[in-house]
């Protein structure tokens, strides 16, 4: 959630005028009413976002970008447990994150002791109700009330504004239900269908024991108020038994004043072993619309960057086969679509959710950061289960959107979850993102929360490649690359393929847990040389970092068997295997491994194959082979691509011969910059924009293997790439050297898919809320080499 802006943006005495302005109201007395005209705007960019019409607020949002808000600070000396606040908001054309409440509450001394946020605006046109209720922390003294406009377009009119003092169980609600198996497989509730006792429900908050019949009841607390208001009920799935299908554990509910809130939920009983298992972990499948909603960079992954695994591929191809390997069940850590790019993101949700369900298989789903509220389609913010054994708990990453749930709310439930299994039980978690990576502050919580327990492993997404990261205690968090793309945006990163993730248990123990390809395993990766790389001048993205490679080979294994690796060999066109040494243990792999001595010594010019084998201590042997070509083979060829150093003009006179045409804002054709001529092209680039460099492309043979070069100049370059695109398969990315530098060669080889005829070239800036860069490209080389 983004800090809100309004220290910075107002002095002084802007806040000792408001502080005037609203002193009368000190005390326990807050108004019913707050007019408009009271609070006070922040203008986006010089910009205002907001007008007064008809007794209410006009809020027009003009691009993506814009955000505004306007805000109202009170001090706070009530004594209840907290306050509520609501507005009414009637929207038109609507995208984006809409219009919410934010409240700030600050010490003495203005610092942010707790910062909430309200539901936001759903996305269709018609008036609906915005409230949020919180509770006011120890040590609050002044609070900050903001309505914020944030990246939307269309039309908002928020009126009716109220702010009042709360109590904590106002809107405490009864929720009662049954817990129930289909004995008789008609997959509906009858009557006649037995109830299961002794199963775990919950709200998310509060957690109730199914009696003998069973029957369930406990108190759920609304923390966002308002008729309508729905929470979803879930039963911890006991051991024994799993989904009748992909709703029947789990059901949304609605707040009616003064009723009782009903669930009803089934299950079916589990026929095959629970005591031995296997169960599969895929993760980042992004499938994607036909056609992206949105243009620039996130476009540009969905259009030229798309993974070969169609909806009708993915399901009838990789799940099937990941069903055969793990007939147990699945968990998919998230990132299920790409929301950013989908018109309808929720209709996206339903359609993963229907093609589930035509799938005899039990499939649970964790929220990613590229998942909205729509995954409520497919599970509750956060839950748990059970088989054989083992206990699952599924936590989430991403609370925007669930007003009424938090990190320390789902870290309370986590504590009672785990109270209620037998004690030593066996626990697996299941995340998007790892704890302790970038932008994740709750490793602390979250160790506390599994304190006592019996924790065997973490496992998550997101990277989109090979990992294993040990938490503080040492147990693993393991990453298992896409099950869509494999390991990168198309194998652009680490070379893997679509991959998921086979996990063997024998009663309460882990006895493997291999990454598998629909080829098969391979748990070796090569960190250097990369695959579709050249040994000259190596650049290791993997790595993210540019540097001269001094010929030494570095594989990292990350198989996490329970056998350790007694040795690790390697071998040059099939020659004789030569002995590699224990290099220093990343804190990702599970080993790592190098050469003792420079490969390149003796190499002569042409195609290589590198095979490397690395054999555990039980005498199973795991190996991994990659393609290198030597430098010498490069020099073979001519250079197809037309003008490449940009020195002719075109028919024009304005833009070079060939390449982009220069619109004095993204791309400009310079004079007097240059690698080795006079003139170069020049891109200036916002986040997440991209250009094309070669409009209508260039003729290729697919028959064969290329080499581009690429000579580039950069100046506060953080997170840009250049594509060849290939076809709506098929992309190669190669990330730029980051800050500014000045002109040096990257390199990239790459093969063309059968069918290809025509290739393209793209420059982008992938990362959002980075600072704009400019890249100057001279002295392209595109030739054909040895396949």
């Amino acid at each position: 959630m983004k800090k809100y802006p309004d220290t910075k943006k107002t002095d002084g005495m802007a806040c000792f005028l408001a502080f005037l302005l609203i002193g009368a109201l000190a005390g326990n007395v807050f108004p019913q009413e707050l007019l408009p005209g009271k609070w006070q705007n922040i203008t986006y960019r010089g910009k205002p976002v907001f007008a007064q019409e008809d007794g209410g607020v006009v809020i027009e949002g003009a691009s993506a970008e814009d955000s505004g808000s306007w805000y109202q600070i009170f001090p706070v000396t009530a004594k209840g447990w907290g306050f509520g606040f609501s507005c009414e908001v009637e929207t038109r054309g609507l995208e984006g994150h809409g219009v919410r409440w934010y409240v700030t509450f600050k010490d003495a001394g203005q610092k942010v002791v707790k910062e909430s946020l309200g539901v936001p605006c759903k996305q269709k046109d018609g008036k609906q109700k915005l409230s949020l209720r919180v509770k006011t922390p120890e040590g609050a003294a002044t609070m900050v009330v903001r309505i914020n406009l944030d990246r939307s377009k269309g039309r908002i009119k928020a009126s009716q504004f109220q702010i009042r003092e709360a109590r904590e169980d106002e809107d405490a609600v009864m929720v009662e239900g049954r817990v129930l198996c289909d004995d008789n497989q008609n997959r509906t509730i009858d009557e006649s269908d037995p109830g299961i006792p002794n199963a775990v429900v919950s709200d998310g908050v509060e957690l109730a024991v199914t009696d003998q019949k069973g029957n369930f009841q406990f108190k759920h607390s609304v923390s966002v108020g308002g008729t309508g208001q729905s929470f979803q009920v879930f039963v911890s799935v006991p051991s024994g038994f799993e989904p009748v299908h992909r709703k029947s554990w789990f059901q949304s509910v609605s707040v009616v004043p003064d009723t009782p809130a009903r669930a009803q939920l089934l299950l079916k009983r589990v026929t095959r072993n629970c005591e031995n298992f296997s169960w599969a972990h895929i993760s980042d499948t992004h499938l994607q619309p036909e056609e992206p909603a949105v243009s620039g960079a996130t476009s540009f992954i969905y259009r030229y960057a798309r993974g070969s695994r169609t909806w009708d591929a993915f399901f009838g191809t990789i799940i099937p086969r990941v069903l055969k390997d793990a007939p147990a069940f699945v968990v998919d850590t998230g990132d299920i679509g790409l929301k950013e790019c989908s018109a309808d993101p929720a209709a996206d949700t339903r359609k993963y959710g229907d093609r589930l369900q035509q799938i005899d298989a039990t499939i649970y789903t964790v929220q990613g950061n590229h998942d909205g509220m729509e995954i409520l389609e497919l599970c509750p913010p956060y839950y748990s289960f059970n088989y054989g054994r083992f206990h699952f708990v599924c936590l989430n990453r991403f609370f925007d959107g669930f007003p009424d749930r938090s990190f320390k709310t789902m870290f309370e439930w986590v504590k009672k979850d785990l109270r209620a299994c037998p004690k030593d039980t066996p626990v697996i978690v299941m995340e998007h993102m790892h704890f302790g990576a970038d932008r994740h502050p709750n490793l602390e919580a979250f160790m506390d929360a599994v304190a006592g327990a019996n924790l065997k492993a973490v496992f998550f997404g997101h990277t989109h490649g090979i990992m294993v990261c040990p938490l503080p205690n040492g147990i693993p968090q393991i990453c298992t690359p896409s099950a869509n793309y494999g390991g990168g945006w198309c194998n652009s990163y680490d070379g893997y393929p679509p991959t998921y993730r086979v996990v063997r248990i024998e009663g309460d123990r882990i006895v493997e847990s291999a990454a598998r390809t629909l080829e098969g395993d391979n748990p070796l990766t090569f960190v250097t040389p990369q695959h579709r790389m050249v040994l000259d001048g190596m650049m290791f993205p993997y790595m993210n970092a540019s540097k001269d490679w001094d010929g030494i080979l570095r594989v990292n294994y990350f198989d996490f068997g329970y056998d350790k690796i007694a040795s690790m060999e390697w071998s040059l066109d099939g020659g004789e295997m030569q002995p590699m040494k224990k290099g220093r243990v990343a804190s990702f792999c599970q080993g790592s491994w190098t050469s003792q001595k420079d490969i390149r010594q003796g190499m002569a010019k042409g195609r290589h194959v590198l095979k490397v084998q690395a054999r555990k201590e039980n005498g199973e042997s795991r190996t991994a082979e990659i393609e290198v070509f030597t430098d010498a083979d490069l020099l073979a060829g001519r250079n197809i691509l037309p003008n490449p150093s940009f020195e002719e003009a075109g028919q024009d006179g304005r833009s070079p011969a060939g390449w982009a045409a220069p619109d004095g804002k993204q791309v400009e054709w310079v004079d007097g910059v240059g690698h080795a001529g006079k003139r170069s092209l020049r891109m200036s680039l916002e986040p997440y924009k991209w250009v094309e460099l070669l409009p209508g492309g260039i003729e290729v043979d697919c028959s064969k293997r290329y080499h581009l070069t690429v000579w580039v100049k950069g100046e506060n370059v953080t997170d840009c790439s250049y594509a060849i695109f290939s076809g709506f398969s098929d992309a190669h990315i190669t990330r730029l050297p980051a800050g500014t530098y000045d002109w040096r060669p990257v390199n990239v080889q790459f093969r063309i898919k059968p069918g290809i005829t025509r290739i393209s070239l793209f420059m982008a800036n992938w990362k959002a809320g980075a600072q704009a860069a400019s890249i100057w490209v001279d002295d392209l080389s595109l030739k054909a080499v040895e396949n």
